[in-house]
């Protein structure tokens, strides 16, 4: 945490460690931000919001231009304290400029308790002198209140014996116990560096014929191969157990288990590649492999190195290993090619399951970014804009915008009532829509879902009704081409979430909009509707008014809409029949949100 604040910060604490003999802790830690933070309040209060240029600026220019072949890396570092401005002069909660007994001094008593406290003459604030304010170079003196002609309380208040109408007051600051809130937030941004291991996707073959796509990882560091239990059932693969125990880096050792030696073969998915073919594999069988890695996707574009390979297109997400090539196979899979670049640009090795590219995959970035941003609430100004904001509930009309935007306009325009429905278009973002083919994770996301449900007989059951109840209430309906408009048509990937009520269990099946493949999902081409939440001060001033409550609910009551024919494409999904195993592609015909 040190290591992120400020060089001259950083100074200021390492003093206040030096002078106090006490080992320091968490707490001294954020006492001291939170002087410096009043400090830096209490200057950007003085100034008026006035900005002052950065020291630091031409450092980072020279900096970037010096060093851009540096790795990248961002920093950010947030703080939230809550400060109760403490007064030097009676230790109140209040500031110095405000003290009851401060400005009731005279102007040389004043001085002198300024000395004594150590406090700057230019802005009151301890911890520097004037010589080193900031103010200073602004072109402030000294304060007004430490000069002769400043004014004091105890002078300016009017004697009991006169009679005279004294002047009107000139309205002050209050003296109440106020709280600030501070929020800093210091981000220095060089881009981001992301890594991508030795991953490629394969075609496993067990004895039997059974075909499967996996996701393979080279490992130099493995001393097997290995192999997750669902992969070696799905293909029906048998072997001899055995006991293994696995170790980890910093020798984490986990317990024995029990494991079986298989034998499948992996080959290419590319099957027109030349010079391969499958390789016989042996692996032990473990439950899980290790935690999902990123599949981050090679824009080779970017590299005179790889700017003539082809890889497959990928998708920036978490993938789970299902096999682990060790050093006991990892020989067996390599070419004869490696291509390299500078020290800090990606490797492509050829195997004979593909180009493997892994290392740092993203072009470096020569941009660099500094933001210092600082939030003030004023608990006390919070406070009453919240009481204004109530008062003003039943008095003020809240003017009705949803009828004066181009969204708006654009969802009236396609909204019509034919006697029983009314039906309504998607509110697609201005520009061309330009969808790419997402079918394969729509399948990728079929094929997860199965497999879950295969397990539980019983919610395979009711999934299957919700989809058939879809199908005979027209909701949806089964469409026998795969070919849709260009550009505007969508695969949703869905799944179930399930509800038990009174011992019965209910399933309601959801659509992802929010889908990424290729960088982009069906939500991101679509506008956000108005907040459709009650008032419920409204709500509950309702109550009051009348005698009768009354409330209602609309059974399925997005799915009453119908959906515009132009835009039904968008709203496709993929369903497997588990009774005939026959897939099927199905369009929304009603609105799913």
């Amino acid at each position: 945490l040190v290591a992120q604040l400020p060089k001259n910060i950083q100074s200021r604490w390492k003093d206040q460690c030096g002078k106090s003999t006490e080992e320091p802790t968490s707490q001294t830690f954020l006492d001291f931000l939170a002087e410096q933070a009043r400090c830096a309040v209490d200057l950007v209060q003085s100034t008026q919001g006035e900005r002052i240029p950065s020291p630091t600026h031409k450092h980072t220019v020279k900096e970037s231009q010096r060093k851009r072949s540096r790795p990248l890396r961002q920093t950010i570092g947030a703080f939230h304290t809550s400060l109760h401005p403490t007064c030097p002069v009676c230790q109140g909660k209040h500031r110095v400029t405000v003290c009851p007994q401060f400005l009731n001094q005279q102007w040389s008593e004043r001085k002198a308790t300024a000395v004594r406290l150590g406090l700057c003459f230019i802005c009151l604030s301890q911890g520097h002198t004037s010589q080193r304010c900031a103010m200073r170079q602004r072109g402030w003196r000294t304060h007004h209140l430490l000069t002769e002609t400043a004014p004091n309380r105890r002078t300016s208040q009017p004697k009991p014996s006169d009679t005279s109408i004294p002047p009107p007051a000139k309205k002050t600051r209050s003296e109440p116990s106020e709280e600030t809130f501070t929020r800093v937030l210091l981000a220095n941004i060089r881009g981001s560096t992301r890594i991508r291991f030795q991953t490629v996707k394969a075609i496993a073959t067990g004895a039997n014929g059974q075909r499967l796509t996996v996701n393979c990882l080279f490992d130099s560091g493995a001393e097997t191969t290995l192999v997750t239990e669902e992969v070696a059932r799905a293909l029906n693969l048998v072997g001899t157990s055995e006991t293994v125990t696995v170790k980890g880096i910093g020798g984490i050792q986990c317990a024995p288990t029990v494991a079986r030696r298989v034998r499948f073969r992996l080959s290419p998915v590319d099957t027109n590649q030349s010079g391969v073919g499958d390789k016989s594999i042996e692996a032990l069988t473990l439950p899980r492999i290790c935690d999902d890695i990123p599949s981050v996707p090679v824009r080779c574009d970017k590299w005179k190195h790889l700017q003539h390979l082809q890889l497959p297109e990928e998708e920036d997400e978490k993938l789970p290993i299902h096999v682990l090539i060790g050093v006991d196979s990892y020989g067996r899979f390599l070419g004869e090619k490696l291509l390299r670049g500078n020290p800090t640009d990606p490797v492509a090795i050829e195997t004979t399951l593909g180009w493997v590219v892994f290392g740092p995959v993203n072009p470096p970035s020569t941009s660099q970014y500094r933001y210092h941003c600082a939030q003030i609430e004023d608990h006390m100004e919070q406070t009453l804009r919240k009481f204004w904001e109530l008062d003003s509930i039943g008095i003020q009309h809240q003017e009705d915008k949803t009828t004066k935007d181009a969204v708006s306009r654009q969802f009236f325009n396609t909204l019509t009532y034919n006697g029983s429905r009314y039906s309504v278009g998607l509110l697609w973002k201005p520009g061309v829509v330009q969808l790419p083919d997402n079918y394969t994770l729509a399948e990728r996301r079929l094929r997860s879902v199965e497999r879950s449900l295969m397990k539980d007989p019983v919610k395979q059951r009711e999934y299957s009704a919700v989809i058939n109840e879809y199908l005979r209430q027209g909701w949806a309906e089964e469409v026998t081409t795969q070919t849709g408009q260009p550009g505007k048509t969508w695969y949703l990937p869905h799944h179930a979430v399930y509800k038990n009520t009174d011992g019965q269990l209910k399933c309601r099946v959801v659509f992802d909009g929010s889908a990424k493949y290729a960088g982009v999902s069906l939500n991101d081409n679509l506008e956000t509707g108005p907040n459709l939440e009650a008032d419920l001060v409204a709500i509950l001033q309702r109550f009051r008014q009348y005698r009768i409550a009354v409330q209602a609910d609309t059974e399925k009551m997005y799915l009453q809409v119908r959906l515009r024919i132009d835009d039904r494409d968008a709203c496709r999904f993929l369903w497997r029949d588990c009774k005939t195993d026959t897939r099927y592609i199905i369009i929304v015909t009603h609105c799913l949100f």
